[in-house]
This record gives C-alpha cells, structure tokens and sequence, in this order.
C-alpha cells in the first residue's frame, strides 16, 4: 500500500468533514507564541499558590470561574474549571502541576481557540521570584485569531502589577488604578 492509498485510512477518507468543509490540510490554524517576563518581592513558596483559579479571587479583579474539578478545592494536576471573557466561554484544564516552579493549562475556547498557557516561577534572589509566562494561541477561527492578535504585553504586565499589588499589600488592585 503506498502513501496516496494509505492517508485516507489514517485520516478517516474524510468521513468527519460537514458538508461545504473544505479538505483538511495542514497548517490552517494561525499560531501565536507570546512570552513575558517580571519579577515581584515574595518567595516563590508564597507566589506559587496564587496561580489558581480559586485564589485568584482574591488579587484579580474582575476574575471569574467556575470549578468543574478539584480534589483538593484548589490548583492541582487534572483541576478543571470553566470562564467566560470577551463573550467567549473556555474551558481550563491543569496539565503540569510542580509546585513551587511550574504550572501549566490547556485553554480550549471551542471552535475559536485553544491556548498553552505555562509560568516558570523561580527564586531571583532573596525575597524574590521570577515569573516566566509562556503562552500558544492556536486560532481555530477568524475570532480566535482576533482574540489572539489583541493580547498585548500591556495585559500581560498589568498582571504582573495586579500580583505585586497584592504580595506588598494584601489587598486587591481594583480596575482601573493600574
């Protein structure tokens, strides 16, 4: 069996195509590597638990979700939880859980986008930690490819600012004072 006769067994012969969907092919998606960087005045130790659905309430304003799943009512390997910003609903899912230095999420906003989301966190001296945010966007529509094009360093350093806030003062930075 040569390949010509062999892809359309391997891909289904294009039996999971709607009607009027074009041939799948390749490298349709747009994809976009984000990265960023900054440091903040806590231990890793103290930062780590904040990078949680359920804590985030407590330093993110205007943040939202919902817990699909959790053994441990926080953060943790295969926690699942639901949000919905921008009028699109995502559904996260906890990949790599390695407290106090790594976490990682799979962001699926059906039919629109599905994102990586991974933070480095580590000790950059004493009394404070480096945290590295490395984000995928793969567009899946013409919306996701909007959502993707409109993340900016800027909503990634008012993070940065929103989480030093509350590691110096215990109190949540509110909209609009950033």
């Amino acid at each position: 069996m040569n390949r010509r006769e062999l892809l359309p067994i391997l891909t289904g012969g294009g039996l999971c195509m709607t009607a009027g969907q074009a041939p799948w092919t390749a490298n349709r998606a747009v994809r976009k590597n984000f990265e960023f960087s900054y440091e903040v005045s806590a231990e890793p130790e103290k930062v780590f638990p904040l990078l949680c659905p359920v804590r985030e309430y407590e330093w993110l304003d205007g943040w939202a979700c919902e817990v699909v799943y959790t053994q441990s009512g926080v953060a943790e390997l295969g926690c699942v939880f639901k949000t919905r910003f921008d009028n699109v609903s995502a559904t996260w899912h906890v990949n790599l859980y390695e407290p106090p230095r790594r976490i990682e999420y799979l962001i699926v906003a059906p039919d629109t986008l599905i994102t990586r989301l991974a933070i480095d966190v580590t000790r950059s001296g004493e009394g404070r930690t480096q945290l590295q945010w490395h984000r995928v966007f793969t567009a899946l529509s013409p919306a996701g490819q909007a959502l993707a094009n409109a993340w900016t360093p800027e909503r990634e350093r008012e993070l940065g600012l929103r989480l030093e806030h509350f590691l110096k003062t215990g109190e949540m930075l509110k909209k609009g004072r950033v």
